[in-house]
């Protein structure tokens, strides 16, 4: 009788956990809302019913996903995110809406299903750059073609059309040396050179150069 009452015991928990408490499960976004920060997603995994039948697990709406932030959101990495990008649901212990609205839950829920958040990330296929990344012992941050890639004594930056960098007020540049090897170089504005300067080539200016202490002598071409 008593071991029969532990098997009767057993079963009802195992029961009660399957059915009401989920800790994480890969899957997959359905639908992202960048504005809300918010995703549609579909867990990959089957629910088995009473009767032993393995259903799909329901779409979660309006799961929060997360994103690399800090500083009250003055420093952060964030990427678009789309329709079929795999991703990581795990479930809150305690209901969301404390969190979300700062006002006290009307619900007692622990590791629902509506208590989802969403890490955008965990991929089943392997990303190759992850080995690239260990054998430079380097941090890369990539866009396709595009990225960047921080290693401990250099930047690699590699762009396959265009290389913009904007600034209010001043760009700095401080380095023993420069190297520059293009085909064309066009500056725009006022240019002031402070030091000495060799060209080997045409100087073609069309608005103020001052070229303070520089070598005039050493510029081929004409200024």
């Amino acid at each position: 009788m008593l071991q029969e009452f532990s098997q009767e015991l057993k079963n009802y928990m195992q029961d009660t956990l399957r059915d009401c408490v989920h800790t994480a499960i890969p899957g997959e976004i359905v639908s992202f809302d960048p504005v809300k920060c918010e995703a549609a997603v579909k867990p990959y995994a089957k629910y088995t019913k009473p009767n032993g039948e393995k259903i799909d697990f329901p779409e979660i709406s309006s799961a929060p996903v997360y994103f690399m932030q800090g500083l009250g959101q003055k420093a952060s990495v964030v990427y678009p995110v789309e329709g079929g990008d795999e991703c990581l649901i795990f479930f809150a212990e305690q209901a969301l809406d404390t969190w979300r609205t700062r006002a006290e839950s009307e619900t007692d829920l622990r590791f629902d299903l509506t208590n989802a958040m969403v890490l955008v990330g965990l991929f089943s296929k392997p990303n190759p750059l992850v080995q690239r990344a260990c054998d430079n012992k380097s941090i890369i941050l990539q866009r396709e073609e595009t990225f960047v890639e921080i290693y401990e004594d250099k930047v690699h930056l590699k762009s396959t059309d265009r290389v913009h960098v904007e600034s209010a007020s001043i760009v700095d540049v401080e380095a023993p040396s420069a190297n520059l090897t293009c085909d064309d170089i066009t500056l725009t504005g006022k240019v002031a050179i402070n030091g000495d300067l060799t060209v080997d080539g045409n100087i073609s200016n069309t608005g103020n150069m001052t070229t303070g202490g520089a070598h005039t002598d050493s510029i081929g071409g004409h200024s």
